[in-house]
């Protein structure tokens, strides 16, 4: 396996299940690391977390035991989760987050600034002008060349039939922008659906139609052009692209990338070319979603690649991760001072309960692995 296992934080009793998060560069080189914390024997994406945070001071080879950055009831929330960390204009750290209202089975994203290198955290402010259910994964959100951040979205029809049963429907992509650094936001483009309708064994094994297109991510390439890659039900990543900054996109079309249903994650490095981590094998290929009675979403490989500057053509390919009876998803990247890649994944299995009960830290070598 390319890189260095730096550590897991596994499952306990008194939090089941650490998860997804976000790294950014303090201004006096540490590195700060911001994830999502389940409290007690709760471990659905619905259940009681709060963040926490862990600090490096040696180029992510080490990091401090974790410490809370804030609770969900200190927003007045029953969950808070899927950080971004972003360096903001006026030096602040800008803290992308998810709230989660389970009585009205909402999901919205919240923007908090820190003044104080994430000492403190205020000014949480919802991006989004109505209520719903907006799903913003970790590490997704984007500053263009010209300053407009850019976050995608997938939007889901939410909340509950009148026997109170919670229904949640087919996602559409949902591009929002801010033109002045994350003070507000403006829908760019909504309702960006996939052009097919299609039976497939879904999430709890009952046939039915789905063309969900779920958890976008984007990245800008070195041309300018903007892609956005979008998670489906179809044994594959599918892609749209924008040439005006994120005002028009084309025609969903399919990837490269085949996959679980099962998120994608890329990034742009600081040489430009393209760092993509995801799992490489389709629900088609008879994966199976569950293994010795622990949910792994079929996403028992996770490979690496790195694309050049155009994301056209692959110039490196590995695999990071491989075992069958665990899942590895929801990867954080992040550069550091130094060149090298920093990771962070769910990586649950036996034990764990499901594959996002684990959380797990790995470092790439600049000068070894790439």
């Amino acid at each position: 396996m390319a890189g260095k296992h730096i550590l897991d934080l596994p499952p306990s009793s008194i939090n089941n299940r650490n998860s997804e998060g976000s790294f950014i560069t303090l201004k006096n080189g540490n590195i700060l690391f911001i994830y999502t914390r389940y409290r007690g024997a709760g471990h659905n994406d619905e259940c009681t977390a709060d963040l926490f945070g862990m600090i490096s001071k040696d180029d992510g080879e080490s990091f401090s035991e974790p410490f809370p950055v804030f609770s969900c009831e200190s927003v007045g929330a029953d969950n808070i989760m899927s950080v971004s960390l972003m360096r903001m204009e006026n030096g602040d750290i800008g803290l992308f987050y998810l709230q989660k209202h389970n009585a009205e089975v909402s999901c919205l994203p919240y923007l908090a600034r820190s003044a104080d290198e994430g000492k403190t955290w205020k000014n949480h402010t919802k991006c989004v002008k109505n209520n719903g259910y907006y799903v913003l994964n970790n590490d997704r959100v984007i500053r263009l060349e010209n300053g407009r951040l850019l976050m995608p979205l997938a939007k889901h029809p939410s909340g509950k039939l009148p026997n109170g049963t919670r229904f949640f429907g087919e996602g559409a992509v949902c591009i929002l922008g801010s033109d002045d650094d994350g003070r507000t936001w403006n829908v760019l483009i909504e309702n960006i659906t996939l052009p097919f309708t299609v039976w497939n064994d879904h999430a709890a094994g009952k046939l039915g139609a789905c063309s969900s297109a779920m958890e976008p991510g984007l990245v800008q390439l070195k041309s300018g052009l903007i892609w956005c890659y979008i998670r489906t039900t179809v044994g594959r990543q599918y892609e749209i692209f924008s040439e005006d900054n994120g005002n028009t996109w084309s025609i969903p079309t399919p990837s490269r990338f085949t996959s679980p249903s099962s998120p994608l994650c890329a990034k742009k490095m600081s040489d430009n070319k393209i760092l993509a981590i995801w799992n490489p094998i389709p629900n088609y290929n008879g994966s199976p979603s569950v293994v010795d009675g622990v949910w792994t979403g079929g996403r028992k490989q996770l490979n690496l690649a790195i694309l050049d500057q155009h994301a056209k053509q692959f110039l490196l390919s590995e695999i990071l991760e491989y075992d069958e009876r665990s899942g590895f998803c929801y990867t954080a990247i992040h550069e550091t001072q130094k060149g090298n890649i920093l990771l962070a994944y769910c990586a649950g299995g036996k034990g764990d309960k499901n594959c996002l009960s684990r959380l797990r830290l790995r470092k790439l070598y600049k000068d070894i692995d790439f």
